[in-house]
């Protein structure tokens, strides 16, 4: 007795099991491209776009200013190439004060999230602290969050 059709009924369900995964990967793919496109910025997602809003005008004029200090760990730093609307993070500050991202509104930030059990966070905190001394001021600051929930300090 031959076990022909048998295997041959495994490999149309390998295959059908394969399209479907494929099919599922592209599905999720489309999705998130087409979320990424469908939440697009409403200008034309240019810097030069970006320095036609009045409200953008500072921190792009800052960023193109600071372009040539991003060198070492600061070369890492992304600045975006057009205005974005993040999430309204809420936080405490060192006293236990809670703030949120509208206590920066109309000046440039970076926003540092960090982890105390996460290496590279802790190796970049003394150039984040440089930046901050050399160039912090009413229009720029370094804004550290710990997302370490196991140490409040």
């Amino acid at each position: 007795m031959s076990d022909r059709p048998a295997r041959s009924h495994a490999v149309r369900r390998l295959i059908l099991v394969l399209a479907g995964g494929l099919a599922g990967i592209a599905v999720g793919l489309a999705g998130v491209y087409g979320i990424a496109t469908l939440t697009g910025n409403q200008f034309g997602g240019t810097v030069k776009d970006a320095a036609k809003d009045v409200n953008c005008r500072p921190a792009v004029a800052l960023a193109a200013k600071i372009a040539h200090l991003a060198t070492g760990e600061v070369a890492a730093v992304g600045t975006a190439k057009s205005p974005l609307r993040v999430p309204n993070l809420a936080f405490q500050d060192a006293s236990g004060k809670p703030l949120t991202l509208e206590n920066w509104r109309g000046r440039t930030v970076l926003v540092n999230l960090w982890a105390t059990w996460c290496v590279p966070c802790r190796k970049e905190m003394p150039a984040l602290e440089a930046l901050e001394k050399k160039l912090g001021g009413p229009n720029f600051e370094v804004v550290t969050i710990n997302i370490d929930a196991r140490v409040p300090d």
